[in-house]
């Protein structure tokens, strides 16, 4: 089918709009303010089963062709497959190893140095489950750091108050010779002689996560390595060992089962035929809707929870990176949108920064809100109170965005019919955030797929690489 003709399928007169929410038991997904036409959510239904939408998303859980533009098979949704492969095998050996680190009780430190998806999808399931230890009085069982820049002054802010004889450093790579791997690794040395501990001492110290074979996957770099293949996206790696590793160091080899559980738990409610009961493929639906049919260009993802402030960067790097594309599967331009920018914020920093501009800027922005359940389960009553209030806020900026305000003074007309949808966490815990992690990747493959782009490449992002010596020699 031209997708033009699918896409203008979408298009009604109809003015009653749905009030809908997708429920599992831990997440759901409230489309009541997303303004979709009654008439537009049954053709989301129509043409998923018309174009075998369902049917494509299945075969990735096998080996398959979908990333055309480099000739490799899609894997991610087999890491956390219940079936014995490689990716299986590599989970076990690291449970094995970190088992033997937490009996041992030496080190204290974890930090992982890398970029892209070797960085921003683990913080971001280490940072919720941090925040979450320190709300239920927990402790982690390690302390973890995250170094991803290039400057030094962010290696140095992070590593120098460490003991050297007490951490462990994680060096994720896919390919191994990322930049950043090569130059923070140059640094790292550096500090070890400072410490006058030999060379010879360091990979001891140092976990080597990348392909097998690559420049990292060295004894003399590091004396523990486990592997991940090609056909793992960067950006779809957090449940591989890029994420599984530190997840694990720092909250336990549990945290690691429950985690591939949630995302396992996601991948199986993906495969539901319908929006009804499909979550990501309902929020993939109205994703086209606005930013395909009614073209909006930007899309605000906020999260009214501290402990997910880093989690919509994953999102932004998720869907840009994806779905950034301008041409389809036979690599003929496309005439339609897909991705849009992505614009991010917390909770109530986020309305005292940029929701001005979404209330009465001249540009309709959808927001994407993710909340959090109250649930009366902090340590006392004003704790619970205070998080009442966050979702209050929430919950009158999703209102205020859909009714708007009339004043015969201009400057206080706020237009209203403001799109927004709300995804409803009952908590944060490992399975939910597996979950979650597994919801967004799905959701991205289904716009993919419905846009008929290839969602596994991100060859734009080489040319600036290509240039770097050039700047470097001047």
């Amino acid at each position: 089918m031209n997708h033009e003709t699918l896409f203008n399928k979408l298009l009604t007169n109809d003015e009653t709009f749905i009030n809908k929410s997708i429920k599992t038991k831990n997440l759901n997904l409230n489309l009541s303010k997303a303004r979709i036409p009654t008439q537009t959510y049954i053709m989301f239904n129509s043409l998923t089963k018309e174009i075998n939408l369902i049917k494509k998303f299945k075969s990735f859980f096998s080996k398959n062709t979908h990333n055309i533009s480099e000739k490799i098979s899609v894997n991610h949704h087999q890491l956390r497959s219940n079936k014995s492969n490689f990716y299986t095998k590599e989970k076990n050996r690291l449970i094995k190893f970190i088992n033997t680190i937490h009996k041992k009780n030496i080190i204290t430190d974890i930090v992982q140095i890398g970029i892209g998806g070797s960085y921003i999808g683990p913080k971001s399931i280490h940072e919720a489950l941090t925040f979450q230890t320190i709300k239920t009085t927990n402790k982690t069982k390690l302390n973890g750091h995250f170094i991803t820049s290039l400057d030094p002054l962010e290696f140095k802010t992070y590593v120098q108050p460490l003991n050297p004889k007490t951490t462990l450093f994680i060096l994720a790579s896919k390919s191994g010779h990322t930049q950043e791997i090569i130059a923070n690794l140059n640094l790292l040395k550096e500090w070890w002689k400072t410490h006058q501990l030999p060379l010879k001492t360091l990979p001891k110290h140092c976990i080597s996560l990348t392909t097998k074979g690559s420049p990292i996957d060295k004894p003399e770099i590091s004396e523990n390595r486990f592997y991940i293949d090609k056909a793992i996206g960067g950006r779809f790696s957090t449940t591989s060992v890029i994420g599984l590793c530190i997840i694990g160091l720092c909250f336990g080899v549990k945290t690691i089962e429950e985690f591939l559980s949630g995302a396992a738990n996601m991948d199986k409610n993906a495969t539901n035929p319908t929006c009804d009961t499909n979550l990501s493929l309902a929020a993939a639906w109205e994703h086209i809707w606005q930013h395909t049919i009614k073209k909006s260009t930007s899309r605000a993802i906020i999260p009214y929870s501290f402990a997910l402030q880093t989690f919509p960067l994953f999102i932004q790097q998720l869907i840009c990176e994806s779905n950034g594309k301008s041409v389809n599967h036979h690599a003929n331009t496309i005439s339609y949108k897909t991705a849009p920018i992505i614009v991010t914020g917390t909770g109530t920093n986020a309305q005292h920064s940029f929701f001005q501009l979404l209330h009465q800027g001249t540009d309709i922005i959808p927001v994407e809100f993710i909340g959090i359940k109250d649930n009366n389960n902090y340590n006392n009553q004003s704790e619970n109170q205070a998080k009442k209030l966050l979702n209050a806020n929430m919950y009158a900026q999703i209102e205020a965005l859909q009714l708007g305000q009339s004043a015969k003074n201009k400057h206080y007309i706020l237009k209203g019919k403001k799109p927004s949808s709300l995804l409803l966490l009952n908590d944060i815990s490992p399975y939910i955030m597996g979950q979650l992690i597994a919801y967004y990747e799905n959701k991205t493959i289904f716009e993919g797929l419905i846009w008929n782009i290839n969602s596994f490449d991100q060859l734009g992002v080489e040319l600036g690489k290509k240039l770097i010596p050039k700047f470097i020699s001047q």
